[in-house]
Parts: C-alpha cells; sequence; structure tokens
C-alpha cells in the first residue's frame, strides 16, 4: 500500500477515500470502463480479514489489518453476494451485500465498527467525470459509530505543514489522535509528500 495512502488512512475514524484509482483513460471519462472493486479495512475492533465474492477469496483483499487498502481490481459484470470474514477462522462480519456491478463504476467495500461488533458498508461511485477534467475526487466517510457530525475543510498547506502533520501527528494541528506521529528519514519524507502532491493533478 502506499505510504499516503496509509498515512489519510491513519485519520480514521474519519476515513479518507481517493476515488481516483482505477484509470483515467478515455473509457473511464465514458463511464463504459469494465467495472472495480477494493476493500479498505477501517474497524479497529476487527481482526485481519478477507473480501469474498461469491464465497470466492478475493486475491487483492485478502488477509487485510486494520488501516490497509486494497488496490483497485476489475470484477465481473455479473450480479453476486458479497461478504466479509475474518481470516482466520473464515466467521462472517456483518451481512452479505448484493452488488450488480455496471460498467463506469468503481465499487468500495469497507469494514467499519458498530456499537456491537463490525459490519461491512459499500460505496459506489460512478467516474462522471468530465473529459476535459483535471481533477481528482475524494470521499469522505464519517466512520465512526458513535460521533456527531463532522465538517472537512480542504486547504492547500506548504510542504512544511505536510511535514509538521506527519512528524507530530494530527492531534497536534486539531486532527485524530488516531493519526499518531510518523518517523521517517528525510528522503522517504520526501517521497511521502511529493506523493501527496501527486494526488491533485
Amino acid at each position: 500500500m502506499k505510504p499516503a495512502l496509509k498515512l489519510l488512512l491513519a485519520c480514521a475514524p474519519m476515513v479518507f477515500i481517493a476515488a481516483c484509482g482505477g484509470g483515467d483513460d478515455l473509457e473511464d471519462r465514458l463511464d463504459v470502463a469494465d467495472p472495480v472493486v477494493r476493500f479498505v479495512h477501517a474497524s479497529p475492533l476487527a481482526p485481519n480479514v478477507t473480501l469474498y465474492r461469491a464465497d470466492v477469496a478475493q486475491p487483492n483483499a485478502t488477509n487485510m489489518a486494520y488501516l490497509s487498502a486494497s488496490n483497485y481490481d476489475y470484477t465481473s459484470t455479473a450480479a453476486a453476494d458479497w461478504s466479509l470474514k475474518t481470516a482466520s477462522g473464515n466467521v462472517q462480519i456483518g451481512s452479505t451485500i448484493n452488488v450488480d456491478p455496471q460498467r463506469g463504476n468503481k465499487y468500495t467495500f469497507v469494514a467499519l465498527p458498530t456499537a456491537t461488533g463490525n459490519s461491512m458498508y459499500v460505496i459506489r461511485d460512478p467516474y462522471n467525470k468530465p473529459l476535459t477534467s483535471e481533477s481528482t475526487k475524494l470521499r469522505v466517510m464519517n466512520a465512526s459509530f458513535n460521533a456527531a457530525n463532522i465538517d472537512v475543510y480542504m486547504t492547500t498547506g506548504t510542504d512544511a505543514d505536510l511535514k509538521n502533520v506527519i512528524s507530530k501527528g494530527a492531534l497536534a494541528y486539531g486532527g485524530s489522535a488516531m493519526m499518531a506521529p510518523v518517523v521517517l528519514s528525510d528522503t522517504d519524507m520526501a517521497n511521502v509528500i511529493a506523493y501527496i502532491r501527486s494526488l491533485k493533478k
């Protein structure tokens, strides 16, 4: 998993889900591309899990740990039941979800905490991007079962701002304590910041 995505996911229980994967070619923009699926583990209460389609484990979403996310992967356009099971013991988590994948859509399955355990939620994102657009999409999901409504503010920030948040943790700047400080070498820090910057292109 890319380090920048791991850092964004570490902001859970507020989960940022960038909807820019899976390609950006003409088929995507015309909403005729094959559907793609990915999985995000956003439940601190759940063990490692595996995503299943019609009782078949998905290779790109197997034994996923908390705060991890799979890459997008193509899926069949045939309707199927999707479920989430523990990686050890194959115990189902939450309910089965039936999805009828449509072309031009991206599907994100998310493991979430509940008041009594864990559940799974699916997000459908139609690509719907104009042919001339250079923008990306960012989805924010409040993954806390007992939190109030939240507001999200996007600011440009400087490289120094990003470095401070990464190295000192989000709590120091009014963010979630779950995004703990991360110790990186100067080279790794520069690479993470460069990757974050690349997401807006």
